[in-house]
């Protein structure tokens, strides 16, 4: 499971093997409910879905969306002979629940879509595997702005096992040409595993575009100081300055209280670390042997960089 690095997209990849001696006929159902917009119970009401002609995917809209209302959301499985559902009173049954759903007793899905519905896609495809046999399947979840009827072309050229492997292969690329673009070592090889990967990985996918993480989920845009410690040598210019804007219209609101001092902190170059709990807060004392370590201090002797900066 993985989200597409430079398209609104999610891809869920699922493998099967059939590891017995008999042949096996199975089905594999995908579900999501849909909200399009910022509350469940507000917009279900405005929720409409449909089965796009051309490619068989289901597409949800929301039409009283006043940001988004050119926004088409889609949920697809590639292969042929699906059934779908758009009505989840229909799928999860009269008083039950996802545990165990009143469309799992049946033999295909309805059909049914539209609007005036509990709005949500279920996709079910029935399918047989040989002894020894594997198959891979992929749902992929995605938006895509409505113009010129480029949905249909979008959807298609996401679809199926090539585009997930392409994409993941990106993905990989993406991750490691940001990670290694700073390195930190230290005499302390757990700390070198995490500087090095995992915290940067964290705070720019968490802190930075969920604006949430592991040690401050209040949702709110970071400050300049902040993003410009972590993440000003590991991101491409264009997506810095975006980040940089977002950073200052964040400080101009009043919503950044703090602020910090001339000197960093060791944590502030491995990346997240300057802004656990509180911003400033001293790096561990078994990572260095002062507090605060001068920014030159640091790019002498701890930081080495990829290419020219």
């Amino acid at each position: 499971m993985f989200v597409s690095i430079d398209t609104a997209v999610k891809y869920s990849v699922l493998r099967i093997t059939n590891e017995s001696d008999e042949l096996r006929k199975l089905s594999v159902t995908g579900y999501v409910e849909w909200v399009l917009g910022d509350l469940r119970p507000k917009s279900l009401m405005h929720i409409a879905t449909e089965i796009d002609a051309a490619s068989g995917c289901v597409i949800a809209r929301n039409p009283y969306n006043t940001e988004f209302p050119a926004r088409r959301a889609f949920f697809d499985l590639d292969g042929s002979g699906r059934s779908v559902s758009g009505d989840r009173n229909e799928f999860i049954g009269r008083n039950g629940s996802l545990r165990n759903p009143a469309a799992m007793d049946r033999q295909r899905l309805s059909g049914k879509t539209g609007a005036g519905l509990d709005p949500c896609t279920a996709l079910q495809q029935e399918f047989e595997l040989n002894p020894g046999q594997e198959k891979r399947m992929v749902f992929v979840l995605g938006s895509v702005i409505a113009e010129n009827g480029n949905v249909t072309q979008f959807i298609q050229q996401h679809r199926g096992i090539a585009a997930a492997d392409l994409a993941l292969s990106k993905v990989h690329a993406y991750w490691r040409n940001t990670l290694d673009t700073v390195q930190v070592t230290t005499p302390d090889q757990d700390l070198n595993l995490l500087a090095n990967g995992w915290l940067l990985y964290q705070t720019i996918a968490c802190r930075l575009w969920a604006r949430s993480g592991y040690y401050q989920s209040g949702g709110l845009l970071v400050s300049v100081t902040s993003c410009r410690i972590a993440w000003r040598w590991c991101i491409p210019d264009k997506r810095w300055r975006a980040n940089r804007y977002s950073c200052l219209q964040a400080t101009n609101s009043s919503k950044v209280m703090y602020s910090t001092g001339g000197t960093l902190p060791l944590a502030a170059v491995c990346v997240p670390i300057a802004l656990m709990i509180i911003s400033g807060c001293p790096w561990p004392s078994h990572a260095t042997s002062t507090a605060a370590v001068t920014w030159a201090y640091l790019m002498k002797n701890c930081i080495t960089w990829k290419g020219a900066q």
